[in-house]
């Protein structure tokens, strides 16, 4: 690594990042895959609040959604570091393919149809815990260790643009087109990713790893106790569990609040919910262009507590502009976190551990859904506002 090419940051490092091709489709195929995300985590609360009118069930769909991440994280990390990423990526995409496209069929009359929201938010949390270690990981290999707080800083502000565009849109299909809509255009998202990773060519080094024995538990049990004795990864780690069980699952109570609070409609609802995208995709903006790296530990400190902060603030609004200022100002802290998480545990871990690291950290993240259970229990048990301000304080 030349000195020249370390301290290579701000947009002329991003253009030259998607100029690659490799890197380009890679990009690509993640953007459509993390609008599709936020499109069903709106959409599926909102559908099943209006279904059932229990805050309970929102948090649950939102829980088997994450839930998966805690169970399959860390051996879809390890499988990334023994099989071929490109190939398993396409065969997730696939499938979930074939999923959506029975789905939309089976709802197009119009009913309420709960246990398929459930199942396919099942099938999504388990893509999600391949997709995340497995393409990211490609990202950052594609583009090299020493450009990767411009590659993690161009993926999260891309994951925060469509996170502005994800609840919009699918407030407005909510409202439009129902259920059938939302699963329509995440078949045709998720069609568009797989066809993105189809052109991504196998490297040398997927070829490598096809041709040695699958193992699973070792290779697992190495991840960890590596993980466990690297401060800087043990630490990221730590704190992005704190962040899924008291921060993060907020989201799931903001359908309840903008409905029972603010009186506001799917599309009202869509847009609040867009308004911490905007924030988040502010601040990835000024991360990717401008962050040193001798911040970048600073940064994933200070941005976790701004969003913790923020969402305490989020639970005493009463109207909608008060609560999309804190949604917003949460978003600039989740950029903070999200872009940092990524970049600290990939300098931190050896090549050959990347994946398990990465599936380790995914883990982490699948504690979300205890999250959601504290937020929703909370929320049944007091309220919406006051749930969201006593859990996330404990945050």
């Amino acid at each position: 690594m030349t000195e020249g090419r370390a301290s290579r940051v701000g947009p002329a490092a991003a253009a030259a990042l998607l100029r690659d091709p490799e890197l380009r489709r890679l990009w690509g195929a993640g953007a459509v895959i993390q609008c599709a995300r936020w499109l069903d985590i709106l959409s599926f609360g909102v559908l099943v609040l209006e279904w059932t009118a229990s805050p309970l069930a929102v948090a649950l769909v939102l829980f088997v959604r994450m839930l998966p991440l805690l169970l399959f994280g860390s051996i879809a990390g390890t499988l990334a570091d023994r099989l071929d990423r490109r190939r398993l990526l396409v065969i997730g995409l696939s499938a979930i393919c074939v999923l959506l496209a029975l789905g939309t069929w089976w709802s197009s009359d119009g009913e309420a149809h709960l246990p398929l929201a459930f199942g396919l938010a099942i099938a999504g949390g388990v893509l999600w815990s391949g997709e995340l270690p497995m393409r990211r990981g490609l990202l950052a290999e594609a583009a090299g260790m020493d450009r990767v707080g411009t590659s993690m800083g161009l993926e999260q502000l891309t994951s925060n643009f469509t996170r502005m565009i994800g609840p919009a849109t699918g407030g407005a299909l909510v409202a439009t087109l129902g259920f059938t809509g939302v699963l329509a255009a995440g078949f045709i998202l998720h069609g568009l990713a797989l066809l993105m990773i189809l052109g991504v060519k196998p490297s040398s080094q997927a070829q490598a790893k096809a041709t040695g024995p699958i193992r699973i538990l070792g290779p697992l049990m190495e991840g960890w106790r590596y993980v466990r004795t690297t401060p800087i990864l043990i630490g990221t780690v730590m704190v992005t569990a704190a962040m899924n069980l008291w921060g993060f699952p907020y989201m799931s109570l903001v359908p309840v609040i903008a409905l029972e609070v603010m009186k506001l409609g799917p599309v009202g609802t869509g847009l609040l919910v867009s308004a911490e995208g905007a924030g988040a995709f502010i601040g990835s903006i000024a991360i990717t262009l401008a962050a040193p790296p001798h911040w970048f530990r600073r940064i994933y400190s200070l941005g976790t507590l701004l969003f913790l902060a923020a969402v305490v603030l989020f639970g005493f609004t009463t109207t909608p502009w008060t609560a999309a200022a804190c949604t917003a100002l949460a978003g600039v802290g989740m950029a903070c976190f999200g872009t940092m998480q990524m970049v600290l545990i990939l300098q931190g871990a050896e090549s050959h551990l990347r994946g398990r690291a990465l599936g380790i950290l995914v883990g982490a993240m699948g504690l979300a859904p205890f999250g959601f259970l504290q937020f929703g229990l909370a929320a049944s048990w007091l309220d919406g506002s006051t749930a969201v301000v006593l859990v996330a304080g404990i945050g």
